[in-house]
């Protein structure tokens, strides 16, 4: 495999030996002019990783990692209005395709010397801070709407026994999943004793499904928006040697989301650097398509998971040169397998700072310092090509909060938990909070029954005792110093939120290891968050525990993702119908909350989700009387925004709050819907 060198080559029986591949299908295509090898079942993503790209570009002038949750949309060169998600795109022979925004070509002169002299890129070369992305899917018109008893949300252990009980009542069903394949991550986490084993429940509810004629799969789908009953849903197929994309819309009588879990990202200068990725997205790589750049790895970890891939690392022949766990004395049946492999294992110990090492193919090199109960002292830096970071798990609550339901902060575990929700609104998994696998499986069928009205038995979960199972530990936190060589991220998806650098104590500065004192309220920052930002935020102290959940609410969503009425073509000055307002956003501000027209005294952008107070003196969320819906393009400093002041009347100020400082706004007008007035208010 010449020009696919991050591609095991291991027994196929193996579980990182790539379960969705034919590897006696090759295939080539191109990207952004380079060529890129592959299999039948390979993703674009998937294929452009094993044949040696990990960067997607820089921020800042720092490089960023190219990760599944994390990668740029891919267009054919010769159709590049029509970019499709990297990592759901299929990888089809003989395609040529470009990246949005486009990186380098790599079919220059240039291009071709420097493969030359330095060998295949790992860069995509998109420079992120001075190119625009391309509109998201929930933008795009959809077809005609269907209708369905039940759409299951997330194809894994939970979402398969819910599709499964939902259509041996006789439901109409239609399964969801983002990946191109079903099953989701019970594999990652194994089983306990006496319990049935992910692969065995996998094929065994594979097998049932296929049988079922009442249950629709849709894979490679994602669910971009969810209000009220109706999803929208945009899926990415293969046609004719091309790949197409769908958008469909489903009216639900009711919504299971198995939506599974999100992995936190520990907080340290170069957190994701090329190099640097989750256990997730490493287990996950090399499980369905027996990825794993580079022959070594180092983990840092706060969860038994990252153990457990370490074990099946080793086993595939990757040298695992070190696990460090910010717990002190963890105990677990992964790390007794550890033991047994001779891999090294140091407790106690957490993360500084990251940094590339080398050239062509660099390296990391990592600072670590032991930190347990006040005693801190840096080690010798680590070297690898590889670390894999675990930062714990937080439950994936988007759907959830954008579909109207509530959530709170859980101190003990550090994580947001779904509260109340609509009666037609389910969650199961690990989504419900639930973490061994026979409790997913239970609570798929316990979601289902829950919906229609059925006796829904208690579900108690059996975890191994923490004497024996060490339980997670908050995800760590490093202070980063006022020249960072690189950002600290709160997440590693798309929100690309980084932590400012803090004051610290001499000493314990020198570290990384002062406590972080923010200066900063992360929900007043105009940027749409995610729910890991969100919790991260909490971590910090920059966002108040007790406001953690209606932060999220507001959020920790897409800025596309809810439904808007579609405008119709036609003269200026035509009646226009004013936006939907999502169901998350219901009674939020009153019960009398209506549309305003809104102006910027200042010549900006006012931005989705920025938070209207009644003057500059409020910042807590809590007291906020409206939110920014959309800013309206055509009228630079305007925007529609929701209003929940009572007696608010037109040409009232008000201070909306951005990037921690209050911008000056007045109330124009309640929306009337007259397109031509809002694009032509005067300022």
């Amino acid at each position: 495999m010449k020009g696919q060198p991050n591609r095991l080559d291991v027994d196929p029986r193996h579980l990182l030996a790539g379960n969705a591949i034919d590897r006696t299908r090759p295939l080539r295509f191109r990207l952004n002019g380079h060529l890129v090898e592959g299999f039948a079942g390979d993703t674009v993503l998937s294929a452009a990783v094993a044949s040696g790209f990990a960067e997607h570009g820089t921020l800042a002038g720092s490089p960023i990692a190219l990760t599944t949750a994390f990668a740029p949309p891919v267009a054919e060169t010769a159709d590049p209005g029509h970019a499709l998600p990297m990592a759901r795109v299929p990888a089809i022979d003989n395609l040529d395709l470009v990246t949005l925004p486009a990186g380098p070509a790599g079919d220059t002169a240039a291009a071709r010397l420097r493969r030359i002299l330095q060998g295949p890129p790992r860069s995509l070369g998109i420079r992120l801070d001075t190119t625009a992305l391309p509109p998201g899917t929930s933008a795009m018109e959809a077809g005609e709407v269907r209708a369905a008893d039940v759409v299951i949300v997330g194809g894994g252990v939970a979402g398969m026994t819910a599709a499964v009980a939902a259509a041996r009542m006789d439901r109409s069903v239609v399964l969801v999943e983002r990946r191109p394949m079903l099953g989701g991550n019970a594999m990652l986490f194994g089983r306990t004793e006496g319990e049935e084993a992910p692969e065995d429940a996998i094929a065994r509810l594979t097998s049932e499904i296929t049988a079922l004629a009442n249950i629709a799969v849709l894979v490679a789908s994602e669910v971009v928006a969810l209000n009220g009953r109706r999803l929208r849903i945009h899926s990415v197929l293969q046609d004719k040697g091309h790949a197409k994309e769908t958008i469909r819309e489903i009216e639900a009588s009711h919504v299971v989301l198995a939506t599974g879990t999100l992995e936190r990202l520990p907080l340290f200068t170069g957190n994701r650097l090329p190099g640097v990725v989750g256990t997730m997205e490493a287990f996950h790589l090399a499980h369905a398509y027996g990825v794993w750049p580079d022959r070594s790895a180092a983990f840092a970890t706060v969860s038994n998971a990252a153990y457990r891939l370490a074990v099946l690392a080793a086993d595939a022949g990757i040298g695992v040169r070190r696990i460090v766990d910010h717990r002190p004395q963890p105990q677990s049946r992964f790390i007794e397998f550890c033991k047994a492999y001779g891999i090294t294992m140091a407790g106690g110990v957490m993360p500084l700072a990251a940094t590339l090492s080398g050239r062509g193919a660099p390296g990391l090199s990592v600072r670590t310092a032991v930190s347990i109960e006040g005693y801190e002292r840096e080690e010798e830096p680590l070297h690898a090509q590889r670390l894999i970071v675990c930062g714990g798990w937080q439950p994936d609550l988007t759907l959830w909060h954008m579909g109207g339901g509530l959530s709170g902060w859980q101190a003990e575990q550090s994580r947001l938990v779904a509260g109340d929700g609509p009666p037609h609104l389910a969650l199961a998994g690990a989504a419900a909070g639930y973490l061994g696998t026979q409790a997913c499986l239970d609570s798929g069928g316990e979601a289902v029954a829950r919906c229609f009205g059925q006796p829904v038995p208690h579900l108690h979960e059996t975890l191994i005792d923490p004497a024996y199972e060490t339980p997670d530990a908050p995800a760590t936190i490093a202070s980063i110093p006022a020249k960072a060589a690189a950002p600290c991220y709160l997440d590693g998806g798309e929100s690309l939120t980084a932590l400012p650098a803090t004051p610290r104590a001499p000493i314990l500065g020198k570290l990384g290891l002062a406590r972080h004192t923010p200066t900063w309220n992360l929900a007043e920052q105009s940027r749409a968050l995610s729910i890991a930002d969100v919790a991260a935020g909490v971590a910090l102290g920059a966002i108040p525990s007790e406001s953690a959940g209606e932060v999220a609410r507001e959020r920790a969503i897409d800025r596309g993702a809810f439904f808007e009425r579609e405008r119709e073509t036609g003269t200026a000055g035509e009646d226009l119908p004013p936006p939907l307002v999502p169901d998350y956003l219901n009674a939020r501000y009153g019960p009398n909350a209506t549309v305003w027209l809104v102006q910027s005294l200042e010549t900006r952008r006012l931005d989705t989700g920025s938070l209207i107070f009644v003057n500059s003196d409020q910042a807590n969320p809590v007291h906020a009387i409206g939110v920014v819906l959309t800013p309206l393009p055509e009228a630079r400093g305007q925007a529609l925004a929701l209003i929940g002041k009572v007696g608010a009347t037109p040409g009232e100020g008000a201070t909306l709050r951005d990037q921690n400082r209050p911008v000056p706004i007045r109330l124009v007008r309640p929306h009337d819907a007259n397109a031509n007035a809002v694009a032509n208010e005067p300022a």
